[in-house]
């Protein structure tokens, strides 16, 4: 189907809209959706495989559906590309329209914080596309119930009709009045791709990865979705510096300065040195190398020492000065920074449902509690029943339990949510001899995701997580027939503060043959 033939079955000019299309993967499928959903049917005089039609039966726009090769679904809410079309529908009742949607398969989406009152309803058809159910309004009279509305008819000059705002800053409402802008930092939404040639290595099920190590911010990793909310909150309440703490190669720390350096915001680091028999390297290179670039004040630390009340003492001293400090826990690990991984959940969904996912089980590294708190509490709002393991990278299982209940529970009150309690699984078999040390199987993990993915794991975090992941393959602990999704968390630039760890993986270096001279 293309421009012409469609202008000449109109038998009009091209200055009249004459269809509006719906990329997709399956235009058949998603014509079956939306015929369901308004009562329309399919016109099969016009239709082919790659191109099906809905006839209005209202003598209105045709409605299509294009097969796209590649085809990508549009997420929301959507911080780094919120513009996208969407339908209005118009039903006598919002939930007359309600149950018609989601009998036809639709997804019930969050509504903009802003437009809490308005009448209508968003949702995502099988393909991902946005659309909203509406109620009367006094712009169209009640036959048309069922309905597409023209640009021109949802407007109808009226001041109050406003349309969504699809780049809303806030998936969750604020427990204050006001919601603060997010930065916008975070390269979003982050790939979701198979790990072929490692799954044909382990002959267990197939791989994917999810890589939020190219969140950007310096390196990128998990941290940037948190501090995305984090430094909003920073901001809104008027503070010039952010304070934080972590290891010395702490990821967190490096991400918080440069989101600082990204918002006009001094950052000042308290890092403890609770890793030892760690070369020089370890405490000059890495991640702390890489705060110091970022122009962050960063203090060590000896082991043993508690980060928490130091940081808060020089947080009054600071107050005292007339200064507005904002001290955000390890890992950004608070109810406010737990909510970018809901945006996480969400797009795993999105992702899972595009590339046909049986998505079992998500296998992930986890310390400060938040990104598991934001997964599991995300997956559970969209109805996925996907199992979460948080791999512990330091903690015994009834401490980092405790973390991830204590925020899974504070989202599940900011969502106002009645879903049932997420379940907290915890695996702290990888430990090792403690945090930041590696285990000869996080070794073997990092090198071979290098060698077989040209993935850079890290052996703090990911490197622990991808040893687990392996050995439940190996162990065949997988139902035959499931996906198995693991969640990069990034970490990578604290690779350069353990070369000696890393030395037995290393592929030798070769010199130059000496060809004397001529």
């Amino acid at each position: 189907m293309n421009w012409e033939e469609l202008v000449r079955r109109s038998g009009s000019s091209p200055r009249r809209i004459i269809a509006f299309a719906l990329d997709c993967h399956d235009p058949r499928e998603l014509a079956e959706f939306y015929g369901e959903l308004l009562g329309w049917q399919v016109n099969e005089a016009a239709s082919v495989p790659t191109w099906v039609e809905l006839a209005d039966p209202n003598g209105g726009p045709t409605l299509a559906f294009q097969q796209v090769a590649d085809y990508e679904p549009p997420t929301w809410p959507n911080r780094w590309r919120p513009q996208m079309a969407h339908l209005d529908i118009l039903f006598d009742t919002l939930d007359e329209g309600h149950e018609r949607a989601m009998r036809a398969g639709a997804t019930a989406l969050p509504k903009p914080a802003d437009r809490a009152n308005a009448r209508f309803q968003i949702y995502a058809d099988p393909a991902g596309h946005p659309f909203c159910i509406m109620t009367q309004t006094g712009y169209l009279p009640p036959e048309t119930s069922g309905t597409i509305l023209g640009p021109v008819a949802a407007s109808n000059g009226d001041p109050e009709r406003r349309p969504p705002v699809w780049a809303a800053p806030a998936l969750l409402p604020p427990s204050d009045p006001g919601i603060p802008p997010l930065r916008r930092f975070v390269h979003l939404p982050t790939r979701l791709e198979p790990l072929d040639r490692l799954s044909e290595v382990l002959g267990g099920p197939r791989i994917w990865i999810k890589r939020d190590d190219c969140t950007g911010l310096a390196g990128g990793g998990n941290k940037a979705r948190k501090l995305e909310w984090l430094v909003a909150d920073a901001l809104e309440r008027g503070a010039d510096v952010l304070l934080t703490t972590g290891g010395v190669q702490s990821n967190h720390a490096r991400q918080t300065a440069a989101a600082a350096a990204k918002a006009g915001l001094e950052c000042e680091l308290w890092l403890v040195d609770g890793v030892p028999n760690q070369a020089t390297e370890y405490r000059i290179s890495g991640n702390v190398l890489l705060d110091r670039l970022l122009r962050a004040r960063t203090q060590i630390l000896p082991a043993g020492t508690d980060p928490d009340s130091t940081i808060a003492q020089w947080a009054a001293e600071l107050v005292a000065q007339g200064r507005c400090p904002y001290v955000i826990p390890a890992g950004g690990s608070a109810t406010v920074g737990a909510q970018g991984y809901i945006g996480c959940a969400n797009e795993i969904v999105d992702q899972a449902h595009q590339f046909g996912l049986r998505l079992g089980t998500i296998v992930h590294a986890t310390g400060s509690g938040g990104t598991q708190a934001g997964l599991t509490v995300g997956l559970i709002e969209r109805g996925s029943r996907a199992r979460v393991i948080g791999v512990s990278v330091g903690g015994c299982e009834p401490d980092i339990r405790a973390k991830v209940n204590h925020l899974s529970t504070g989202l599940t009150e900011h969502l106002s949510s009645t879903k049932e309690k997420p379940e907290i699984e915890i695996d702290d078999s990888h430990i090792g001899d403690g945090y930041g040390a590696p285990t000869p199987a996080c070794l073997e993990a990092i090198k071979m995701l290098a060698e077989l993915e040209g993935i850079l794991l890290d052996p703090v975090y990911t490197g622990k997580a991808m040893a687990a992941l392996i050995e439940y393959v190996r162990q065949d602990r997988f139902p035959t027939g499931d996906d198995v999704l693991f969640v990069h968390t990034g970490g990578w630039p604290a690779l350069y503060g353990y070369s000696e760890d890393l030395s037995t993986l290393l592929s030798p270096i070769h010199g130059a043959p000496n060809r004397g001279r001529s």
